[in-house]
């Protein structure tokens, strides 16, 4: 319980796209692709559609407000607001004036910055990023430098965590550099072998711009992206500017049968999320990358640098959808987009280009509820006016289970934290936890995704997967692709179809244990027990006695240090604010290493003259703080991992 309530408070702040259910797709990887010949789009049946949808939603999620925009053909064909924009006012959600946090899609406008510099000549995309920094630089964890490539690929190999990616106050916010050096995540993966989505690597991209334009990135933007494409209602700017301040959304959480505001969200990595946007604008953004750079009169983008940023860069697997700059490839219903999701703790935004029909759209909504409703408001569109072509599923051929049952295992994903503190968020919060896969006895594959389940534990259904050919499996409801491999250092890899900013592994047999959640509880259980029995026992020696006690008192104080921590210093920790108690709760495993390294040597020395059987719980004590030890580091509870 203790651990659920800890990891509760983290799950509000991670900062990037949801893993969440997945959008649906009826045709292989490999198999062909519709080039033309779909429905026209009419707005008024656009308007059909999202006039009943989207209200419904609302109220079924329990979000205040949304705003859609469809564009096609260089021209914004469709946008509407639905619902509150402010509760308390009443201020209804206009398309055209209504500002909402865009979230991680604030990384597309940072990638064409980049693509301005590289086909100006400043920037070369394969260059090692170190040549363009200056006071700090990347380590050089792996033979191979990290490139502008690979963060526009999200192949960096970086790890994740949010710690001060968000900050509480606007003067806590500090100069993009200066942050930047202080954070250098680790470097978990070799660069350019699988995709981990990273908001450091963008950031860092944005700090490059900066650097290399010599002005501030959202002073970069503005001048060179938004102001050229007549973007009135977009900023960067944290506040946003007075002039936009009334229009601007509020973000919501639902609690209690009512709408709670939230404050406005400081983000310390703006290149990486710190947009505020109407959809309108951003379907001026929509036209100028559907038509390769130009809006109208007006160019930002040569021609075949757009088309280079769009093009596929990198693949977990060539039958599976891939990383283009910036943008990921999705299918839904047979058809490639390009899109981009985001989300902070309140908005949930998505955006998709669909080249071949020159069509994109744009959606948002401002409370958490927007991540289920958005993925089925696209799946509703591309339904209406781009409805599948083939739905059949094969069944499972000969042989099918024994070569599913060496797949089963549970799948960590790629981005995540491995160094640090907030690699804990592995165990509780759902967007991060393992995947687990399991064979069926009649040869299919089942799956069952933490997250999905989190959003509708009453209704929801493990995934069923059926072998199309050896090692690509498809699901049975024609909704996604799935395919293992080995990696490079020989363990499985699993990629899905619908999430290609990231991959996953198989988790070892002795992490697999380590990811017990009772194995802790179990421990600190069998520790504290023996500290109760050697208070009671008289006739042991008085240095094992004293010792055991000390050994599980100390495991009580850090467990009570862990628990103050949770309900008061977690969230100051992830705004990057960690004071002097928390140093010394995370400096208690050290005494407990010596106390249970004392314990034991006293029951070795004294286990002849004393007898077995009157050591046997303080040798089980040591054997307990070892393993707790263990757990404890595996999780960087141990020292200062901030």
């Amino acid at each position: 319980m203790f651990w659920r309530l800890l990891m509760g408070l983290a799950m509000i702040l991670a900062v990037g796209p949801p893993l969440g259910r997945m959008l649906a797709s009826d045709q292989g990887p490999s198999g062909p692709l519709p080039t033309g010949g779909a429905a026209s789009l009419d707005p008024e049946e656009m308007a059909a559609l999202f006039d009943a949808l989207i209200p419904q939603q609302l109220d079924q999620y329990h979000v205040p407000g949304a705003a859609i925009a469809v564009v096609q053909d260089g021209e914004v064909i469709f946008a509407r607001g639905y619902g509150l924009a402010d509760v308390a006012q009443e201020r209804p959600v206009d398309a055209e004036t209504t500002l909402f946090r865009t979230g991680s899609i604030a990384k597309t406008f940072t990638w064409t910055a980049v693509m301005q510099l590289v086909e100006q000549g400043k920037l070369d995309l394969n260059a090692d990023v170190n040549d363009y920094l200056s006071g700090f630089r990347i380590p050089d964890t792996f033979p191979e430098p990290i490139t502008l490539e690979h963060l526009m690929t999200h192949t960096a190999g970086f790890e994740d965590g949010p710690i001060g990616m968000v900050r509480p106050r606007l003067g806590d916010l500090e100069p993009l550099g200066a942050f930047l050096a202080q954070k250098v995540p680790a470097r978990i993966f070799p660069p350019g072998q699988v995709t981990a989505y990273s908001n450091y690597g963008t950031a860092l991209a944005g700090y490059i711009v900066e650097l290399v334009s010599g002005m501030p990135f959202e002073q970069y933007v503005e001048r060179n992206i938004l102001t050229p494409l007549g973007m009135d209602h977009t900023t960067f700017q944290q506040p946003v500017p007075p002039a936009l301040a009334a229009d601007l959304a509020t973000g919501y959480v639902y609690a209690n049968g009512a709408f709670q505001p939230q404050p406005f969200e400081l983000f310390q990595i703006a290149p990486a999320g710190s947009t505020s946007a109407t959809v309108t604008d951003m379907g001026r953004f929509l036209i100028v990358h559907l038509q390769d750079g130009r809006y109208g009169d007006v160019r930002i983008l040569e021609e075949q640098t757009a088309q280079l940023m769009h093009r596929r860069h990198f693949g977990n697997d060539p039958r599976l959808s891939g990383m283009a700059y910036g943008f990921y490839q999705l299918r839904v219903n047979g058809r490639v987009l390009l899109t981009h999701s985001g989300e902070t703790s309140y908005f949930l935004s998505q955006l998709c280009l669909l080249p071949e029909e020159n069509l994109g759209l744009y959606v948002v909504y401002n409370a958490p509820g927007g991540g289920p409703a958005r993925r089925e408001l696209i799946q509703a569109f591309f339904d209406r006016f781009y409805p599948a072509a083939d739905t059949t599923v094969p069944q499972p051929s000969d042989g099918a289970f024994q070569r599913a049952a060496p797949l089963a295992g549970r799948y960590i994903s790629t981005r995540r934290a491995e160094t640090t503190l907030e690699k804990i968020r592995l165990l509780y919060q759902p967007a991060f936890q393992p995947i687990t896969v399991r064979a069926t006895e009649d040869g299919y594959l089942e799956t069952i995704h933490p997250l999905a389940r989190s959003q509708d534990p009453a209704s929801y259904q493990p995934s069923l997967w059926v072998e199309t050919e050896p090692g690509l499996y498809r699901r049975t409801d024609g909704n996604d692709w799935m395919v293992f491999r080995e990696d490079g250092g020989g363990r499985t890899m699993m990629s899905l179809d619908s999430a290609a900013p990231r991959g996953y592994q198989r988790l070892t047999g002795y992490e697999a244990l380590l990811f017990q959640p009772l194995l802790p509880l179990a421990l600190v259980v069998l520790i504290l027990g023996v500290m109760v029995y050697a208070l009671f026992d008289k006739q042991a020696l008085p240095a094992a006695r004293w010792l055991a006690v000390g050994t599980g008192g100390m495991v009580l104080a850090f467990l009570l240090g862990l628990v103050a921590f949770a309900f008061v210093g977690f969230l100051s920790y992830i705004q990057g604010q960690v004071s002097l108690l928390w140093w010394a709760v995370f400096a208690l495993p050290a005494a407990l290493v010596v106390l249970a390294a004392a314990l034991a040597v006293s029951t070795l020395l004294r286990w002849p003259e004393a007898g077995i059987a009157r050591h046997v719980p303080y040798a089980l004590a040591v054997v307990a703080a070892g393993g707790l030890l263990l757990w404890a580091n595996f999780w960087n509870l141990i020292g200062w991992k901030f």
